[in-house]
């Protein structure tokens, strides 16, 4: 299955098809220079078979996990590309998660002002979400994804066959923004997975994800407009993975929950459950309302946050600072209440 993305300067393909991995020269131009890059969690017999289809191949592989999105990493890659003797003929590859994305996507963003760059998702959150769209990302100063650009990949191509690899924990990881994209953008696919068929329809979903995100960066490619709506969850999530030794779709499922009518959390809060993503958490209020006010949503007083009332129809709300703390105190003291009925 393809789906087409059409940029303001280019179009891209995504190609969705189990087996895919194996030929990578059907959608992507290999027959040159090839920064390889990858993490520790790959499986080698991924990184081998790409390696196989590159003519002229350079793998690198960086530790899995946020750290590695640092100005420490982007610049000892530089320093391979430079010593491999890269141009802008060439290009980069990025073989993982959503980490290996944005830091694979920005390094192709800034060496020598833009080298080609494709992608091969192998975790569920990038081969839905993160993989498209063109955001590329460092983080700094231990704030999230503070350093970036907007640069696209000339093809992406989705293998479902790689999440065989993947711990449980990743694939409820990427369960988290497969349910927010549901939640704001597909009824339909929000009724398949209340019906618990996500995992026997795997690759539905994933281009059910695709096609809405797809649909909505057409309209935004900067995210200036409606393509803020994708922030559902992300406002208090963001602050919660920031503070937390939470995966992001567990930190955007929590998230969700403040604004979201009660009418929706109604199915939402049993279906996160259902797919083993929190749905609180104990951080103090003033924990993360501290993290919030660095976060790149918040703008003259206010921050922006994506509300829920209805599946399928999210709002853009600006909210003032003083009433998101508020909020957040009221969820806090909601949830201690709720346990001390339980005890």
């Amino acid at each position: 299955m393809d789906l087409e993305i059409k940029g303001r300067d280019q179009a891209y393909r995504i190609h969705l098809g189990r087996g895919s991995l194996l030929s990578l020269g059907h959608y992507m131009d290999l027959n040159r220079r090839v920064l390889i890059l990858t993490d520790e969690g790959i499986p080698d017999s991924y990184v081998n078979q790409v390696i196989r289809q590159c003519q002229t191949p350079c793998p690198v592989r960086v530790p899995s996990g946020e750290r590695s999105k640092s100005l420490k990493t982007y610049e000892s890659i530089l320093q391979v590309m430079v010593d491999k003797g890269f141009t802008r003929r060439d290009c980069l590859l990025a073989l993982g998660g959503g980490v290996v994305g944005d830091l694979g996507g920005f390094l192709a963003a800034t060496y020598m002002r833009g080298i080609d760059f494709y992608t091969l998702p192998t975790s569920l959150l990038a081969q839905i979400d993160s993989s498209i769209g063109g955001k590329t990302a460092l983080n700094f100063g231990g704030l999230k994804n503070m350093v970036g650009a907007f640069h696209h990949p000339r093809s992406v191509v989705v293998d479902p066959d790689t999440l065989a690899s993947l711990p449980d924990r990743q694939f409820r990881n990427g369960m988290g923004e497969v349910i927010k994209t549901a939640v704001i953008l597909d009824p339909n696919l929000y009724r398949i997975l209340c019906s618990h068929q996500a995992e026997d329809r795997m690759e539905e979903v994933i281009m059910a994800c695709l096609r809405s995100k797809a649909r909505i960066i057409q309209e935004d490619f900067t995210d200036r407009g409606i393509r803020q709506v994708l922030n559902f969850g992300h406002t208090v999530g963001h602050a919660i993975e920031a503070s937390s030794n939470l995966l992001h779709g567990e930190s955007v499922a929590i998230g969700m929950t403040y604004f979201t009518s009660p009418k929706v959390l109604t199915s939402l809060l049993p279906l996160l459950k259902a797919y083993g993503l929190p749905t609180k958490t104990d951080i103090p209020a003033d924990t993360l309302f501290r993290a919030i006010l660095h976060d790149k949503k918040v703008d003259g007083g206010e921050v922006r946050a994506i509300a829920v009332e209805e599946v399928g129809q999210p709002l853009i709300r600006r909210i003032s600072l003083e009433r998101m703390e508020d909020l957040l105190r009221e969820k806090e003291e909601e949830n201690r209440t709720k346990e001390a009925s339980h005890v």
